[in-house]
């Protein structure tokens, strides 16, 4: 027997089986590892579904984020209240990101009376008046339309609209002479009504 037959008949007797190696090499050499790992990506792929499901509702529920905008008229006064209430456990005392708020004062006041109680949370001038709603239930905007309203200093001031560092919220809510203090994301721009300061 030659060299070359001899490699043959080796070669035949310990022939490899391509079709074992190429399914051990796409993974479907054992099936019931295949079919583990798609029940692994189908739990994988419920469980970030059910968590979008409840983001979604945590967002519709609370009134917060992107999702949903929700206008005053279709929410209840309660509704504004449990809406500022979670407003007010969700701050942080160290966030200095500026956001918008919406402040409703017990009393109507005076443009001078509006500044020193703003002046009385913040002394530090970060407390910036964007929008004032009078009594008669118009809003006056602009620096400078907001500055004619000290020359007469009329008692006709029920809310502002202001930007500040979140983490005046607590103080701004927890001053006796505001009632109360929403986000500026719970209305949609020039959405925002004077709340009814009788309600308990």
């Amino acid at each position: 027997m030659n060299t070359n037959e001899f490699y043959k008949q080796l070669m035949s007797e310990y022939a490899f089986d391509h079709e074992k190696i190429k399914k051990a090499a796409m993974g479907r050499s054992v099936e019931r590892g295949g079919k583990k790992r798609l029940r692994i990506a189908v739990t994988a792929c419920s469980a970030a579904a059910a968590a979008v499901v409840a983001v979604a509702g945590i967002a519709v529920v609370t009134g917060r984020g992107n999702p949903v905008s929700v206008a005053p008229s279709s929410m209840t006064e309660q509704e504004r209240f449990e809406l500022a209430a979670q407003a007010y456990e969700d701050a942080q005392d160290e966030n200095t990101e500026e956001q918008y708020m919406y402040v409703t004062f017990k009393d109507t006041e005076t443009p001078t009376d509006m500044q020193n109680i703003l002046l009385s949370v913040s002394g530090a001038g970060d407390i910036k008046v964007i929008s004032v709603y009078l009594d008669d239930r118009s809003a006056i905007t602009g620096s400078g339309n907001i500055q004619q309203l000290f020359e007469y200093d009329e008692e006709n001031i029920d809310a502002v609209k202001i930007m500040c560092p979140a983490n005046l919220y607590r103080k701004l809510q927890d001053n006796g002479e505001i009632y109360l203090v929403e986000s500026g994301d719970t209305f949609p721009e020039d959405d925002f009504t004077v709340p009814d300061t009788a309600y308990e």
